[in-house]
């Protein structure tokens, strides 16, 4: 019965979305989704789909009457058959993978720290220019707003200039030609302030009480990259050793130097400004509340601690970006279901309840005063009182559309390098606006930056058509009706709240990003975090489930290995052209040597 409604719904659903392709295709210039009025490549190659599925229910008809002929469908039993014979005959007995011998080398703790201490070296490398031990000065925006801070004041302690009191409009960039400011400051009633969180400049401040210096933007930048990569490790770690313990310990420095050496997060290495320091700090905090959650909410018993932690951690996250808060409250709301029937049925959770919400409510209250205090709204975080450039729109009601989804989702997911083979660096993220030849942008969208999309700069999620795959044969077993074994699910697998809470929390901050007016490369890594976690705990059941398989196991862990080369790989010479190109203009000597030898 389920085949039979299957194969109706499916024959529908192709009928109407070959129609939908073929209409898109010649109708794309009047949806306003095209610049061309003639047909380009990409719009032949979707009526071409369109064509392609409006036939499938014919071809698969055909298919199958061929396969009764033929026999076809016996023949691929049979391959299957010798397939599996030979996997499972490489098996040494009949339990599942799983090492028995306790050493250093089956720790997973030991690979996640060699991976953790590599991408210290890398990014301290980068960051100096080579140099390793002189950090050359950068920016110090959160430095002078700590300064702020320890004066009594929510402003900066720098007076603007005179000439900006003078125009009839500071906030026109035109007008503000030959005056010297702080680039990007807001200014409101004749002071400086910063339209970004205040929790970096609140950490600045107390390392200036400890200790009076001047706290750069990059020193704080690399503390939040390295605790990223460290409890992005710490979460994998945890969820390895509860849930899929035959998943080699070795595979926790490959998920961790991905972690850290992955373009969209290790990018912002290379230009540590205070827009990267800012993104750093709200994944930093974001990713240990959900640590927190997790050992939380796993735990069998109250756990404090941990739901106090995630709290601080949180709320710290959205003081540190607030278009980061819509996450938060998803992730928070389903640990408050949990927590509501934990409580109902034991009264000690609603401590815990309470101790979740306490710091969030804090934090709230805290940015809610920091913004009146300043601007006299609770929602005015100084974006509109912003001193830039063109980038803004005049009506800031549209910074946040739906227009901008079509040309975000292009550019963060299949926008290409530059790929010069002879010519090092060899990857280059490309800048030019190429892409609007075939994408109408809206009027008001901004583009001026470096972007290159994550499926080009990260090849790694490739494999994530290998869970899909998975999935889709589950899917299928489901709609034939096929009792599933026990070798086919042999672990429990994640629950399904952090199921919800991960993949919950990616599209949040993803949705939240396609419909800003602007996309660069450091915004990718608002959501890369979460995505690189779901990938590889995904993978992490796929090798779980393939203990009894070893050679299925086995080309798997080449696949990911050598993906994840590419991608590390990838990683590190794109880097080489962030930003200002650091290398290049700081230790023109050693840029000059990679160059000559990677040339050769």
């Amino acid at each position: 019965m389920r085949f039979r409604i299957f194969k109706i719904a499916a024959t529908i659903l192709s009928v109407l979305t070959g129609f939908a392709f073929l209409g898109v295709a010649f109708f794309a210039y009047q949806l306003g989704l095209d610049n061309n009025v003639t047909l380009g490549t990409l719009r032949k190659i979707l009526a071409g789909l369109g064509i392609f599925l409006l036939l499938l229910p014919v071809l698969v008809l055909t298919c199958n009457r061929l396969n009764r002929y033929f026999q076809i469908q016996y023949l691929i039993e049979k391959i299957t058959k010798v397939w599996g014979h030979f996997n499972q005959s490489s098996k040494t007995s009949n339990t599942p993978f799983v090492s028995q011998k306790k050493s250093l080398i089956t720790d997973p703790v030991f690979w996640s720290a060699i991976a953790i201490v590599i991408v210290f070296l890398c990014s301290v490398w980068y960051m100096t220019s080579g140099n390793m031990f002189h950090f050359r000065g950068y920016s110090n925006y959160f430095d002078m707003q700590a300064d702020g801070f320890l004066a009594g004041q929510t402003s900066l302690t720098i007076d603007p200039p005179a000439e900006l009191a003078k125009l009839a409009d500071p906030y026109d960039w035109r007008a503000r030609t030959g005056i010297k400011f702080i680039w990007d400051a807001s200014y409101y009633q004749g002071k400086y302030y910063l339209y970004w969180g205040a929790v970096p400049a609140l950490i600045a401040a107390l390392i200036k009480i400890i200790h009076p210096v001047v706290v750069e933007d990059q020193y704080l930048l690399l503390f939040f990259v390295i605790g990223i990569t460290i409890f992005i490790a710490l979460i994998l770690g945890f969820l390895r050793k509860k849930y899929f313990p035959s998943v080699p310990a070795w595979t926790m420095a490959i998920f961790t130097l991905l972690g850290g050496l992955a373009t969209p997060l290790f990018w912002l290495v290379n230009r540590p400004n205070i827009y990267e320091t800012a993104i750093a700090s709200c994944q930093f905090f974001l990713i240990i509340g959900l640590y927190a959650l997790i050992r939380g909410l796993v735990a069998k018993t109250p756990q404090r601690g941990w739901f106090l932690l995630a709290g601080f951690s949180l709320g710290a996250s959205v003081g540190s970006r607030t278009s980061i808060v819509f996450t938060v409250i998803f992730v928070v709301f389903v640990a408050f279901v949990l927590l509501l029937q934990k409580g109902i049925k034991q009264k000690a959770y609603w401590m815990d309840l309470i101790l979740l919400f306490f710091p969030l409510m804090l934090f709230a209250i805290g940015i809610a005063w920091f913004n009146f205090a300043r601007f006299g709204s609770i929602f005015e975080t100084g974006l509109r009182y912003q001193l830039t450039g063109d980038a803004l729109p005049e009506d800031l009601s549209q910074l946040f559309a739906i227009r901008y989804i079509i040309p975000n989702l292009y550019l963060n997911l299949i926008q290409p390098f530059d790929f010069t083979p002879g010519s090092f660096p060899f990857f280059i993220a490309t800048a030019d606006n190429s892409w609007t030849r075939f994408i109408r942008y809206p009027k008001d969208y901004f583009f001026g930056e470096q972007i290159t999309g994550i499926l080009y700069c990260v090849p790694f999620l490739w494999l994530l058509i290998v869970p899909a795959w998975s999935l889709l044969r589950k899917g299928w077993r489901w709609v034939k009706e096929t009792p599933v074994t026990q070798k086919d699910n042999p672990g429990p697998g994640l629950p399904n709240w952090m199921w919800l809470m991960l993949t919950g929390g990616f599209l949040t901050v993803f949705m939240v990003n396609m419909m800003y007016l602007f996309s660069t490369m450091r915004y990718l890594a608002d959501y890369y975090p979460l995505l690189l976690i779901i990938t590889c705990v995904l993978l992490m059941g796929v090798i779980e489930r393939s203990q009894y398989l070893r050679l299925n196991r086995g080309l798997l862990l080449i696949a990911i290995s050598l993906l994840s080369a590419a991608t590390i790989v990838i990683s590190l010479f794109i880097n080489f052209t962030a930003g200002d190109r650091r290398m290049l203009n700081e230790n023109p000597a050693l840029y000059a040597k990679l160059e000559q030898f990677f040339n050769r």
